[in-house]
């Protein structure tokens, strides 16, 4: 990807600034395995791209593509694209069709990596690859 950083660098998930800028702040919630939660189930394929000056991380569907708010601290790292748990363990790839529970949560549309939407999808399980 254009403007990658190493394999060393990571960012947020949602996207906190420039790549290798670290995890602080990013579009990830207060969300933790244990903690109460929404049970729909979202499937689509993981992909990133810039907004601007950020990193983006969104799942992409037949519907288009959907912001994601993550649980706290997960993050991304870059070339490849890497999705990394709060423990840095990589649970998925760039272009892996993924599988989580949570659910559709108001947002503000000009919140980073929002892409614009009112909805976004809030991760509030682990994520599961279902295809590569």
């Amino acid at each position: 990807m254009p403007g990658s950083t190493s394999s060393r660098n990571s960012v947020p998930a949602g996207g906190a600034g420039r790549a290798g800028a670290g995890r602080a702040g990013g579009s990830d919630s207060s969300w933790r395995p244990g903690n109460p939660s929404l049970l729909a189930l979202a499937r689509g394929t993981l992909e990133g791209g810039y907004q601007g000056s950020r990193y983006c991380v969104c799942l992409s569907s037949g519907f288009g593509s959907s912001p994601v708010v993550w649980p706290a601290g997960y993050h991304v790292r870059l070339r490849p694209l890497e999705l990394l748990n709060s423990r840095d363990v990589a649970v998925a790839k760039g272009g892996d069709q993924i599988t989580f529970g949570g659910g559709a949560e108001s947002v503000q549309p000009d919140a980073r990596c929002m892409l614009g939407q009112k909805d976004a999808l809030y991760v509030m399980s682990g994520v599961s690859v279902t295809r590569r």
